[in-house]
């Protein structure tokens, strides 16, 4: 950089320092008593970033995030941020605070983002007043007030460099371009894993738009074997994430998928947060706020006018390509003529003799309008004439629709209908790693880099030729209307939540905080990564099949949720102060102890017991007869595990009958469970030699053997459950717990016997 493009950079960079200095003025006050937004995610991210800054990455150390013991590889179950720890570590050494570095690390990436959008920005249109506006909303726009709560959504100023630096390349083929974008991707990679492929797709964007359609051949294999070569460190990484969520059968469902994508409308969406559109909640779901602000959308519009009066279209034009635009013109004002008459006087039909038509839904119609538009767009003069001039304008204006319509994920949505048209998430979902994200809507995140290059752009023209007083007090109009557009008059932040009341008891050591199963278990998975000990309770992005015991056994306040672990373990239990009836619960436990109060919490050691929940031994005896109070029952004792029986919900009425060949001295239960999660809450095993006398062999829940083995077979559990061995025919089991939320889903009951009863 030149001396001259030094003095704006570094009044840019006061002026966005500033700016988050006064938008972050309550987190800076208390930066290690408040944390960002709220005390869930945050937490978590606060855990991960300490837990990054002790410990080597890549160890086997470093993969034992210790929560929801006894799972392994855990920090594999969440974002890994290490491209964020970076920042987060030096300053977590410096301070020696994990709150107070994640706190300066959030709001850090406000002035870097907005620093980084204005270097890509300044070199584009090659004025530092366009770019300063480009950097505020890149760095202060209203998407990333909603995710406040996500740093790894925050920390994006990688992104802009890595693009920064392949125009560098072009323009200059310097080698060390090629080595600064490889570092910034790879950079962005570690930071968010979305990032690793949102940024990847729009690099191929550029280097189809920028490369390929030129015929570079010999820049697009650079560019290519670079990104292999940044590839090679987030090998071990990816490899580990694959194996881990193969174990665990970790996968994203269509639905959830659905439910993160955003709507076409989400435009009018704007996060609650901000302050003065926060009131525009239309078309809103979840990682859906699209609101670019006012200002930077009329900016954006402008750049279509600006991108029409800057082509020259001095070459004639194909006749089949006008009329194929004029079709596509004419077909999308019919369309979008059918979705207001839908969302003004409801569903129609029109019928002329043999033909009809009709429109029940307005999204189908307005989708299949863009599709046309966008086909007109792409095949004028105008557009084909930036494509040969490899115009930056058009590649960031059409990137920026691109990144609009895959953010709507695979079936996009209109006004919370489906549009039955496929969107190009759905191509994407075919490639390697995208069917396994969650939030398409987080696609946006690189919209708003391509529209801060586009307001650029049009704020460039708009000073062209004016006076530096002029052009000084337009930068000034525009960037309070940005700031304005994207402001939080009052950051949200939540207080740091009390820790136990005895954590140096608690080092080293198993456990559990109850209740168990909801949000608030973010606060023992910071706590334990802070005081040192490993967590029962668990927050992440998935989480182990097991844990649904724990859940469901702190749900139904299940005695079996202790025996779990005690077996191997001492377990320490903190019990929140406004839960009554679990103090009740720990209390009642054999030799338990109370080893500190507080005014939020009571903590207790409930000590080790030998193994308690018996295993059962014998081998599976043949079955004669499977009746059930739920069909079919015959795929229970079928020796396949390919069908699920399933019973919902658990009323307990529900019972499976198993009649044995003969008589045998059964010693046990063995299920192959259906879906992971569905269990029975509790479980009455009786045997009978008639089918008419019944004799209770176990009564209680079955959280200790769900829970074994849901962590042996986190994919398929086999639970195993032991009875007093009797001599029977006929064995019964009967779900007597009552949950209306779950069913009891089974691929497999086999009796357990020792030998046949002598008929002598």
């Amino acid at each position: 950089m030149t001396r001259p493009a030094v003095r704006p950079a570094a009044i840019s960079a006061v002026l966005y320092l500033m700016a988050t200095a006064v938008l972050g003025r309550e987190l800076l006050a208390h930066p290690a008593t408040r944390i960002m937004h709220d005390e869930i995610d945050p937490l978590l991210i606060a855990g991960i970033l300490r837990w990054n800054a002790t410990h080597v990455p890549l160890t086997d150390a470093w993969w034992q995030f210790p929560i929801f013991h006894p799972a392994t590889d855990v920090l594999a179950f969440s974002e890994h941020l290490l491209g964020v720890s970076v920042i987060a570590a030096p300053l977590d050494w410096l301070t020696g605070s994990s709150i107070v570095a994640a706190n300066l690390t959030s709001l850090a990436t406000f002035p870097l983002c907005a620093l980084a959008a204005f270097a890509l920005a300044r070199h584009l249109t090659g004025s530092s007043l366009a770019a300063f506006v480009a950097g505020l909303v890149y760095g202060f726009g209203p998407y990333r007030m909603g995710q406040l709560a996500h740093v790894q959504m925050l920390a994006v100023q990688w992104a802009p460099i890595a693009i920064l630096a392949l125009h560098l390349y072009l323009e200059t083929r310097a080698t060390r371009w090629l080595a600064l974008f490889g570092a910034a991707w790879m950079l962005q990679a570690l930071s968010n894993g979305y990032a690793l492929f949102f940024l990847s797709v729009f690099v191929g964007l550029w280097m189809l738009w920028f490369v390929v359609l030129q015929r570079q051949w010999q820049t697009a294999v650079s560019l290519a074997l670079t990104m292999a070569v940044a590839s090679v460190p987030l090998a071990p990484i990816l490899s580990k994430y694959v194996a881990v969520h193969a174990r665990n059968g970790f996968t994203r469902g269509p639905l959830e998928v659905r439910a993160f994508s955003a709507d076409a409308m989400g435009f009018l969406c704007a996060p609650f947060e901000v302050s003065a559109w926060g009131w525009m909640r239309h078309a809103c779901v979840p990682e859906g706020e699209l609101f670019p602000g006012l200002v930077t959308g009329l900016l954006f519009v402008a750049g279509f006018l600006l991108l029409r009066r800057s082509q020259k279209h001095g070459w004639s034009d194909r006749r089949w390509l006008v009329a194929l635009r004029v079709l596509a013109v004419a077909f999308a004002a019919v369309q979008i003529a059918s979705a207001v008459a839908v969302a003004v006087g409801g569903p129609w039909n029109l019928e002329f003799g043999p033909i009809s038509a009709h429109a029940a839904s307005a999204a189908r119609p307005f989708m299949l309008a863009m599709v046309a538009l966008a086909c007109a767009f792409v095949s004028s003069p105008g557009f084909r004439g930036a494509l040969r001039a490899s115009s930056p304008l058009a590649f960031y204006l059409a990137v920026t629709v691109v990144m609009w319509w895959c953010a709507l994920g695979p079936d996009p949505k209109v006004g919370g209908e489906a549009s039955e048209v496929p969107g190009p998430f759905a191509v994407l979902m075919q490639a390697p790693g995208f069917s396994s994200l969650r939030v398409p809507g987080r696609f946006w995140l690189m919209g708003t880099l391509s529209m801060s290059m586009v307001v650029a752009h049009v704020v460039a023209a708009m000073l062209h030729a004016r006076q530096a007083a002029v052009s000084t007090l337009v930068v000034a109009a525009l960037s309070l209307g940005v700031l304005a557009d994207g402001w939080e008059a009052n950051m949200p932040t939540a207080a740091v939540p009390p820790g136990p009341p005895n954590p140096a008891a608690l080092r080293g050591q198993v456990v559990l905080y109850l209740p168990a199963g909801n949000i608030a278990d973010a606060f023992p998975t910071y706590y334990g990564v802070e005081h040192g000990w490993r967590s029962v309770n668990g927050y992440s992005g998935f989480e182990p099949n097991h844990y649904d015991g724990v859940r469901q056994a702190s749900k139904f306040e299940l005695e079996g949720l202790f025996t779990a672990f005690t077996e191997s373990a001492d377990l320490h239990v903190v019990v929140a102060a406004d839960a009554p009836r679990m103090r009740e619960l720990v209390a009642r436990q054999p030799g338990v102890k109370t080893t500190g109060t507080s005014a939020t919490a009571t903590q207790y050691l409930v000590p080790s017991r030998s193994r308690t929940v018996a295993m059962p031994h014998g081998t599976p005896a043949p079955v004669a007869e499977v009746r059930s109070s739920c069909p079919p029952a015959n795929i229970l004792a079928d020796q396949s595990r390919e069908e699920i029986w399933t019973c919902a919900p658990q009323e307990g009425t529900e019972s499976i009958t198993l009649t044995l060949a003969s008589p045998m001295r059964v010693t046990g239960i063995r299920m192959t469970q259906g879906r992971p999660v569905e269990f029975p809450r509790q479980l009455l095993i009786e045997t009978s030699l008639d089918g008419t006398t019944w004799t209770a062999a176990r009564r209680g829940d079955i959280v200790p053997e769900f829970i074994r083995a849901a962590h042996a077979a986190p994919t398929l559990p086999v639970v195993e459950v032991a009875i007093e061995p009797a001599e029977a025919r006929v064995v019964r089991l009967r779900q007597v717990g009552r949950d209306p939320m779950a069913a009891w889903s089974l691929r497999e009951v086999e009796v357990l016997t020792e030998a046949p009863v002598s008929t002598r």
